[in-house]
């Protein structure tokens, strides 16, 4: 996830702070890419549902703290990356 401004009130500290407490992480990694503070948070799942919801509370935990201008849901499987799409609007309903 791209990471903007840190809201005011916050430390930056909160950040990774905010992403743990919305679900247990395996890791947590920040590097500035092309000028832009990029995070990764792993983390695991059962399945692309699973990962969409964690992914989702991890998102909603950080833009407390800071903006999100930008984010990425991807499965890493056999040490390669997939993007995972985000589930149809009318998934579940019959």
């Amino acid at each position: 996830m791209a990471v903007g401004a840190v809201r005011a009130g916050h430390d930056p500290r909160e950040v990774e702070a905010a992403a743990r407490s919305a679900v247990r992480l395996e890791s947590w990694d920040i590097a500035v890419v092309s000028g832009q503070p990029r995070a990764t948070a792993r983390f695991a799942a059962a399945d692309d549902d699973e990962a969409r919801a964690s992914h989702a509370a991890i998102l909603t935990g950080v833009r407390r703290v800071a903006e999100v201008p930008g984010a990425v849901l991807a499965a890493v499987v056999h040490g390669r990356s997939r993007p995972i799409a985000s589930a149809p609007a009318d998934a579940g309903r019959n």
